[in-house]
């Protein structure tokens, strides 16, 4: 059941944030790796301008590339995400791993991100 899981999971994965939904929830992964914060003001799922390497969601979705995500909460002059922390301090431990054992960084290949 896992190995099918894992290939449907291989199989529908897409070089890009879908939506409001998986940027704010990539924004706090980046986030905690890259910037140490919980804070997403700086990542390139809320300011798409940022990525180096690539669009962080897909190219024909003008307002997605010039707002970023909208699941947000503002809070102390600072953004955050709505969604829970649980899923993204798991998703951090990956993404910090393959940081420092492939040299992946979000802003600069954010197609290999997700």
């Amino acid at each position: 059941m896992f190995l099918l899981a894992a290939t449907v999971a291989l199989l529908s994965a897409r070089p890009f944030a879908g939506g409001w939904y998986d940027g704010s929830r990539l924004a706090t992964v980046e986030s905690l790796v890259d910037h140490h914060t919980w804070a997403i003001d700086e990542s390139i799922f809320v300011q798409p301008a940022r990525a180096a390497g690539g669009l962080p969601y897909p190219a024909d979705e003008a307002a997605l590339l010039a707002r970023g995500t909208q699941d947000k909460l503002l809070i102390g002059g600072r953004y955050y995400s709505d969604k829970s922390p649980v899923p993204a301090l798991v998703m951090a431990g990956v993404y910090q791993s393959l940081q420092r054992s492939t040299g992946l960084v979000a802003r600069v290949e954010p197609g290999r991100f997700f």
